[in-house]
């Protein structure tokens, strides 16, 4: 037998055994894991909406993998109706990346909604999200509130490629909502990223948003008044952070909460 043909066998018996990535850059996403986005929606159409809304809200896991785990099984404690992921799900933005913490997304008892983070646009991070996920861009409302999901990024995205006209539609029309909210990735008052992102923190003041809900920064940040918007830094797995917002008619309550514990409780004055 010659070497060709050993060599041959050895690759085949090897590929049989272990589950190799062809390539780092491999964008294929697994069928039952496509469009979660849409099958979240469906999810959420299914339930009955009370007077009280809750949603939980996550951000930059990253490859906080356990401390994410930890996170997912403490905001499953609460009594939600969704819960929403203010982007960086991955850290390179690679397929691998984003099936792991597909897995412990999934494990949430409610429906969840992603944003995409700077962190997802690396690599082929877009291509992938757009599999996983679906849009970038997009929003529902539910009950008297609408949520809308914003890819923000502007460092690792063409600079035209922020799609503010859409924004700027979805924010004039709140519909019959009472409340208008807003889930992106970058706070647009952080150092590095503000002089990039006017147009989008006009945009929120100008159409009156009632709350911002950011990640990026990794450490938990109390709502606060923000060129006239009330304003949230999620905080990250890594950190125990988490949140929980309370809707209702009256008014809104949010609950900063690390390893379980709440460390801030109120809203914007």
């Amino acid at each position: 037998m010659n070497n060709s043909v050993i060599i041959l066998l050895c690759a085949v018996a090897l590929t049989g055994c272990f589950n190799f990535e062809v390539s780092p850059f491999d964008t294929s996403v697994p069928e039952d894991m496509e469009n979660a986005t849409a099958r979240n929606l469906s999810r959420l159409r299914r339930h009955s909406v009370g007077v009280t809304i809750n949603v939980g809200f996550m951000a930059d896991i990253q490859n906080y993998y356990t401390s994410s785990e930890a996170i997912v099984s403490r905001i499953n404690r609460h009594s939600l109706d969704l819960v929403a992921v203010a982007g960086d799900l991955t850290d390179a933005g690679l397929r691998r990346e984003f099936i792991w913490t597909y897995k412990i997304l999934d494990a949430l008892e409610f429906p969840w909604f992603t944003v995409i983070g700077n962190h997802d646009l690396l690599s082929s991070g877009r291509t992938i999200y757009r599999r996983m996920f679906g849009r970038l861009n997009y929003s529902f409302t539910y009950g008297n509130a609408k949520f809308v999901f914003f890819n923000n990024n502007d460092l690792e995205s063409k600079p035209d490629s922020l799609d503010y006209g859409w924004l700027a539609e979805q924010l004039s029309n709140r519909g019959s909502a009472q409340y208008l909210f807003v889930i992106a990735h970058i706070p647009p008052y952080s150092d590095l990223e503000f002089r990039h992102l006017e147009r989008f923190s006009d945009l929120l003041a100008e159409n009156s948003v009632d709350g911002a809900f950011y990640g990026h920064l990794h450490h938990f940040g109390q709502p606060r008044k923000r060129e006239g918007v009330c304003s949230v830094i999620i905080g990250s797995p890594i950190n125990g952070n988490y949140g929980i917002l309370t809707i209702t008619p009256g008014g809104l309550e949010y609950e900063g909460r690390k390893n379980g514990s709440i460390v801030y409780q109120g809203w914007c004055s």
